[in-house]
């Protein structure tokens, strides 16, 4: 009896060290999972991350889930060897991203001139110069992207300078202008809010572009929405909306614009001679703000003081003055006869 009892003993004790031995074991790689998950999750949020190529020819997946990361990305596309290293990797948004919180992109027009820019916002993108590999937008929106250049050599100026048998898609690029003044007789540039140009056989697919694009000086240079050129390679194209356009400014002298009582003064100082010219109103104009033109009767006749500015004395006028639909207000002048 004592020897059965000591037998039954024996294998209570083994199941429960069976048993205990699971426990530790499930609790062990349940520790280890989620150890390996923050892990991930660490690695996939870390800005400093710097994406490799895999050894085994499959594409890297980067992923960018925030402001800083796509700045890092800017950053990390200076590097000599940036073009070669971004062809096997895939670049992918993981959230929208704004990088001008705040900022309005919008433009102040005149017909197909603009009369005032966007203001600087605090952030300026610079541009990939070359890209080579996959950028994924995830169907992601990138918001607040500011360019502005002065160009004097053969150049691509985008989002993307030049895109070098690369992939673009399911991206959007909205509230954004870039600005770039072109020195004259500067050949070879190509400016597009997306892309500047293309180089090898690349692929844009399931891309909208709300950028407006201004272009100063050179007349030449090829700018559009997405794609401001081909140069030598070929295209893909699939799904794309061009939400945006493309202004030019020359040395066109023929309209003065004035927004301001300082421009419109300025303007006046050439006494009224704008012959075969246009002086013409951008906006409402009061030469005096704040100051009362009213006349008032109370027994006497009491007129108005003199205010700050008095309107110039102009003999004859030569040439057209467009009101634009404005008003100029706080006009004071006196004369003796």
């Amino acid at each position: 009896m004592k020897k059965l009892i000591s037998i039954i003993s024996l294998i209570l004790c083994m199941t429960l060290l069976f048993v205990a031995c699971g426990r530790a074991t499930d609790d062990a790689e349940e520790t280890a999972a989620e150890s390996t998950q923050t892990s991930d999750t660490a690695n996939d949020k870390d800005e400093n991350k710097t994406p490799q190529t895999s050894t085994d020819g499959e594409p890297t997946v980067f992923k960018i889930y925030n402001k800083a990361q796509l700045l890092a990305l800017l950053e990390n596309s200076k590097a000599e060897n940036f073009a070669e290293t971004s062809k096997n990797v895939i670049y992918q948004l993981q959230t929208n991203i704004d990088l001008n919180e705040d900022w309005d992109a919008t433009l102040t027009t005149d017909g197909d001139v603009v009369t005032k820019a966007p203001q600087t916002p605090s952030q300026e993108w610079n541009g990939i110069a070359k890209f080579c590999g996959t950028f994924d937008g995830n169907g992601k929106t990138i918001r607040g992207v500011y360019m502005s250049k002065t160009i004097n050599s053969a150049t691509s100026v985008g989002f993307i300078g030049e895109l070098c048998g690369g992939t673009v898609k399911n991206l959007t690029i909205e509230n954004s202008y870039i600005e770039a003044d072109v020195t004259e007789g500067t050949q070879n540039v190509y400016i597009g809010g997306l892309v500047g140009s293309v180089t090898e056989a690349s692929v844009i697919e399931n891309v909208t572009v709300k950028t407006n694009l201004l272009v100063t000086g050179e007349s030449a240079v090829s700018a559009n929405v997405i794609v401001g050129g081909a140069a030598s390679g070929m295209l893909t194209e699939n799904n794309l909306k061009a939400e945006g356009t493309v202004f030019r400014k020359f040395n066109d002298v023929s309209i003065i614009r004035v927004s301001t009582a300082d421009q419109l003064l300025t303007a006046l100082a050439e006494n009224g001679d704008f012959e075969g010219k246009t002086l013409k109103l951008m906006a409402n104009i009061d030469l005096n703000p704040g100051w009362s033109a009213n006349v008032t009767e109370d027994g006497t006749v009491v007129f108005p003081t003199a205010p700050d500015i008095v309107w110039p004395d102009i003999a004859s006028f030569k040439g057209i003055f467009d009101g634009n639909g404005y008003t100029l207000s706080g006009l004071y002048k006196t004369m003796t006869v």
